[in-house]
């Protein structure tokens, strides 16, 4: 290779290396709720490809950002789970006193497919090294909710979820109950579309294991026709470490310990289908991407 063709090629590989960097940059802005995505998401992966042919090619060397695999984490987005001494009041029509320990994440990442509806989602999380409690507290409208059989698809009704990855070397479950609370509950080990399945590797949690869930609404469990009026609900669940550990292992204790996950507001067959999500997804609208996830830390 020729001094200067040599030159030539460091400048160009440089120059992609660079692109790539900055290109990872692009919508860093911090907003509430982020923290600085170096120090906890992986950046996009470069590749420099190099001329085809030998040195005697004269075309440039060239740069690609691969798409992230499942275990590369492209999110932000961090939440601490605090603990407490006691469990929280689970009625759903209670006030929020026994729950004011735990910091409040917001599900506001609205997917552009959604219609004009666009519901306020809190939830807040709280542990006991047990137990990890949930409670979702929804301003919403044109609920409908026809689903009413574990592990029936209730993302079609109004409804919300919460996925959750204890390890990085495991897999993820996700927590899908309609406003009825009626839910669906999966592990997850590969998320990828399949041609005859939801995806490639999962297992359904059986009734014995998903009955441990407790489950509460301030909503009737059917619903239908559809109530246009706007309709505050809440809904609280616990659920209990040893049925995650039945999957990924022990756990025991939280404190300290880092997760994976992500919250989501759905409604795909209501009059005015939305989705929507604590830790953005980009791309296609499919929730089922752990590279979106967010960290969840324990108290």
């Amino acid at each position: 290779m020729s001094r200067s063709h040599l030159l030539f090629t460091i400048l160009v590989v440089a120059s992609s290396a660079l692109g790539c960097a900055a290109s990872r940059s692009n919508g860093a802005d911090q907003r509430a709720g982020e923290v600085d995505p170096q120090s906890s998401a992986e950046p996009a992966r470069c590749s420099v490809t190099a001329p085809a042919g030998g040195p005697a090619n004269t075309e440039p060397a060239s740069a690609a950002c691969t798409s992230p695999s499942h275990d590369v984490h492209m999110s932000a987005m961090q939440y601490l789970v605090r603990r407490s001494t006691e469990a929280p009041d689970l009625s759903p029509m209670a006030d929020l006193s026994s729950w004011g320990a735990a910091d409040v994440l917001h599900v506001d990442q609205y997917r552009p497919e959604s219609s004009s509806h666009h519901p306020k989602t809190d939830v807040r999380l709280l542990h006991d090294d047990r137990y990890l409690f949930v409670r979702f507290d929804v301003q919403d409208q044109f609920v409908r909710c026809v689903h009413d059989q574990y592990q029936d698809l209730v993302s079609k009704d109004t409804s919300v979820e919460m996925f959750l990855k204890p390890k990085a070397t495991a897999g993820y479950f996700n927590f899908e109950i309609n406003c009825g609370g009626t839910m669906l509950l999966y592990y997850i080990e590969d998320p990828t579309p399949a041609p005859d399945a939801f995806f490639k590797k999962f297992t359904p949690v059986p009734p014995e294991l998903g009955r441990r869930v407790l489950i509460q609404s301030s909503l009737p469990k059917r619903i239908d026709p559809e109530i246009a009026a706007p309709t505050p609900w809440q809904l609280t669940v616990a659920v209990p470490l040893s049925l995650l550990e039945a999957y990924v292992g022990p756990l025991d204790p939280l404190s300290d310990q880092t997760w994976r996950g992500n919250f989501f507001k759905a409604g795909g067959e209501s009059s005015h289908p939305h989705w929507a999500s604590w830790s953005p997804i980009q791309g296609q609208l499919r929730f089922h991407q752990p590279q979106f996830f967010g960290s969840i830390k324990f108290e």
